[in-house]
């Protein structure tokens, strides 16, 4: 088997020195080579300063740029120096070609300029490099100084707000105890104004009553005086009822419901002494009535009496409800000669058999006195006490 060219050592490695032996022009390639693997190591380090700012930044910051600028000088140093003694060895014995020798010297020499230049540049990159991490740490120091004011200013603010916080709620417990005494004072408010209706309810009655009483005092000294004297002493108690009725009376009775004022003018009548001797016992209505109507002759005086009674042309006397009162109004209409003509009975009789005939209660045919002015006294005051009613009705509607 024939040999290798190119020899190698027991480690694999070729044999440099015996391959220049066997091939001598492999010398000189071989340095060319070796130059030009300067060369590219050149270009390793020129490649390094087209990288980005930020990189580059990041490479100064953790270091790893300066210690591969440190390794590429190293090797660059260490190369030159290897290659400069290979160079003398050469020399002294003429193992490398002239041209070889020229190429050589002339890439050195520029390699020997890149050299000097990749120094300073990696001096400045070295300055750049511990400027910019103190600028750096100052940076980091004044973002850390920033944050311990920030957080503070923050930790301050917190604080003020938890303080707000507390503050409302405080008012807010505060408003709803106030809330719950102004409920407590409408409760209390509400309660006097309650009381004060009732109290004015009852000083609205008292005052009604005060005014009943004097008005009562007033009709009843007028009908002792000889008001309503004239007339027959039936008409006389019909006429007076209703004189009162229509009065403070009967509005005090209407507010309040008390029918005190009934009691007054029953025993004012009573106490009468014309009351006394108006007749004795049970006597017949028709009868009384038609005495009545003998003691009052003149026509326009029974057509007065009778409206007075309500009895008119458009009226309602209310005979359903108030017989007596009815009795009464239409015995002296029909007296006057109004709606009768060529009757052969009295106007008494009339009058009672029509009123009998619609009357909702029982009316008696025989009165005594007493029963006489207890029951003229309640008709004219329901009389009045519905007239009232009526008027508040329509003054709603309106």
């Amino acid at each position: 088997m024939t040999e290798p060219v190119v020899p190698r050592r027991a480690d694999n490695e070729v044999d440099i020195a015996e391959l220049a032996q066997r091939v001598p022009v492999v010398q000189s390639q071989m340095f060319v080579e070796l130059v030009s693997n300067i060369g590219k190591v050149q270009a390793v380090v020129a490649s390094r300063r087209s990288e980005t700012f930020f990189s580059w930044l990041v490479d100064q910051m953790t270091g790893r740029a300066r210690a591969q600028d440190l390794d590429t000088v190293r090797s660059l140093a260490l190369t030159q120096a290897n290659t400069l003694a290979w160079v003398n060895e050469l020399a002294a014995r003429s193992a490398i070609t002239d041209l070889a020798l020229r190429e050589t010297a002339v890439r050195l020499r520029v390699l020997q300029y890149d050299l000097a230049a990749t120094r300073d540049e990696a001096r400045y990159a070295s300055e750049v490099a511990e400027r910019t991490a103190a600028e750096v740490s100052g940076l980091a120091r004044l973002l850390g100084e920033m944050a311990t004011v920030v957080h503070g200013e923050l930790d301050r603010q917190e604080r003020r707000l938890d303080l707000q916080q507390r503050r409302l709620d405080l008012q807010e417990k505060r408003m709803a105890l106030l809330e719950a005494r102004l409920d407590d004072q409408d409760l209390f408010l509400q309660a006097v104004a309650d009381e004060l209706d009732g109290q004015r309810r009852v000083l609205t009655h008292l005052r009604l009553r005060q005014y009943a009483w004097e008005a009562f005092s007033r009709s009843m000294s007028r009908y002792r005086a000889g008001a309503y004297r004239s007339l027959p002493w039936m008409y006389q108690v019909a006429l007076l009822a209703r004189e009162v009725a229509a009065g403070a009376c009967g509005l005090h009775e209407f507010v309040t419901g008390d029918r005190i004022h009934r009691d007054w003018l029953v025993e004012s009548i009573l106490d009468d002494p014309d009351s006394v001797v108006a007749w004795s016992g049970t006597r017949s209505l028709v009868g009384l009535l038609d005495e009545a109507c003998a003691a009052l002759p003149d026509r326009d005086d029974r057509q007065m009496v009778a409206e007075l009674l309500g009895a008119g042309p458009d009226a309602d006397d209310g005979s359903a409800a108030r017989p007596l009162s009815a009795v009464l109004a239409r015995t002296m209409r029909y007296a006057a000669g109004v709606d009768r003509s060529g009757a052969a009975r009295s106007p008494a009789a009339d009058a009672l058999d029509e009123v009998r005939s619609t009357a909702d209660g029982l009316l008696e045919t025989s009165l005594t006195v007493p029963e006489f002015v207890h029951r003229t006294v309640d008709e004219q005051a329901d009389a009045g006490a519905e007239a009232r009613a009526r008027l508040g009705d329509a003054d709603r509607t309106r």
